[in-house]
């Protein structure tokens, strides 16, 4: 995929992405696109856009945007919707972020797609860190059902 100018632009804008520099791309040679990204199908008129984004001392990040796919790329056609995520599977963008290296606490959220927008849907903690591997508990905060 050939990252066109408009989406530089708005990439730089609303992801705040800082785990490269977007002036300098890696190119696959021979393919001729930026092999950071990765475009998924989402249904037959959009696109979920998927690249890595950021990273810490635990924890990494990708951002996500919404592609139209049936109209010439511009920036009317590209909405952003987080930079949050880990991975993304059908239709869902989940994040898993440990709150300290032992993994005994965890934040967990994910957003699911209903077609025209991706929604928040669920929003849990594992609570205090209490030295369980994991954390001791699955206490929610937010959950829905996408229809």
């Amino acid at each position: 995929m050939k990252i066109f100018p408009q989406f530089k632009k708005c990439y730089i804008h609303e992801a705040k992405c800082d785990a490269y520099d977007l002036e300098d791309p890696y190119y696959d040679e021979t393919q001729g696109y930026d092999k950071r990204f990765r475009l998924i199908k989402l249904d037959n008129n959009h696109d979920l856009l998927e690249t890595w984004c950021w990273f810490s001392a635990y924890n990494s990040g990708n951002a996500y945007w919404i592609i139209s796919n049936t109209a010439k790329p511009s920036n009317k056609n590209i909405k952003f919707i987080n930079n949050e995520g880990n991975t993304y599977k059908n239709g869902t963008i989940s994040s898993i972020a440990k709150l300290r290296g032992e993994g005994d606490c965890l934040e967990k959220s994910s957003w699911t797609w209903n077609g025209h927008k991706f929604m928040l849907s669920s929003n849990i903690s594992t609570g205090e860190c209490l030295g369980f591997d994991g954390g001791a508990w699955q206490l929610p905060s937010f959950v829905s059902e996408i229809k």
